[in-house]
């Protein structure tokens, strides 16, 4: 199994909506769930000592109302902080857009969110549900589980870089990322709305350390067709002076076989060329 996963997202969109569409599939890197879920070693090292929970008790209105203002475009009204939010809060308001909840450039979190309190029970649940703050712990939470069971690996997508490239009355974005052992298994439905609502078209390469390899092709109507290639179908051997032999994948390759593929001139005609360097191995 690989551990990791180079994706390459080409999507067309009509350049009086590419601003728009850009907006919309912008967000948080992760699903916003309470800091105390996650485990010592992950979160801040903050309290609860007996000066800390008196000043988030005596304050506890007033921060809440103004934790979910700073937040709203975020954290669902239903969903409770958790002590460490706050006490972060009340320190730094912008603690956790700068940490847990940074923006990037293609959020899944944005385009699929939290559909509600059960869902979000089911995963992090509560000790004491009367109690104002949240009150689950790192034990019986379940933030991996929330991401397998939303998108099939362990981590939302890593190492964004987002291009955009005018092509008269198109604009062509181009999103490379990294994700864990494989691609999004879900993209297809994740992406529908969006793609829908802007006239946009879209399709997925993505290529596995090993060399196997695939693609998704996604239409604004919501219909998606795919398909995924051996691990030695791209990939070459090259052997070196002392008769070392390297296996290199031939990314021209495949992207050509993908576009020929696809027939789509708007995804893939005169394509930025600035892609990741090949991965060798021996």
């Amino acid at each position: 199994m690989p551990n990791w996963t180079d994706n390459t997202l080409i999507i067309a969109v009509p350049a009086d909506r590419a601003d728009a569409f850009c907006k919309a599939i912008e967000g948080p890197n992760d699903w916003p769930y309470p800091i105390d879920a996650l485990s010592s070693f992950e979160r801040p090292s903050v309290g609860p000592s007996a000066h800390q929970k008196l000043k988030v008790t005596g304050e506890i209105d007033n921060l809440m109302a103004r934790f979910r203002a700073h937040h709203d475009n975020i954290w669902p009204d239903w969903m409770k902080p958790s002590f460490v939010d706050l006490a972060l809060f009340m320190d730094d308001p912008e603690y956790r857009k700068k940490t847990v909840s940074k923006t990037v450039p293609f959020s899944i979190p944005a385009l699929t969110p939290w559909k509600d309190k059960a869902e979000f029970d089911r995963f992090f649940p509560e000790e004491d549900p009367s109690d104002p703050l949240w009150t689950g712990t790192p034990d019986n939470s379940r933030i991996i589980a929330l991401r397998k069971a939303r998108i099939g690996v362990k981590w939302p997508p890593g190492s964004i870089r987002l291009e955009r490239e005018d092509k008269g009355d198109l604009c062509r974005i181009t999103i490379h990322y990294e994700t864990p052992w494989a691609p999004i298994e879900s993209l297809a439905d994740i992406m529908a709305d969006v793609l829908a609502t802007h006239n946009a078209r879209a399709a997925l390469l993505w290529i596995e350390e090993q060399g196997y390899c695939g693609y998704e092709y996604m239409l604004p109507g919501g219909d998606s067709s795919a398909d995924a290639f051996e691990a030695d179908r791209f990939v070459e051997e090259i052997e070196e002076d002392d008769d070392e032999v390297f296996h290199q994948f031939d990314r021209e390759d495949f992207e050509t076989t993908v576009a020929d593929i696809i027939s789509d001139e708007a995804l893939f005609e005169a394509r930025n060329e600035d892609l990741p360097d090949d991965r060798t191995a021996p």
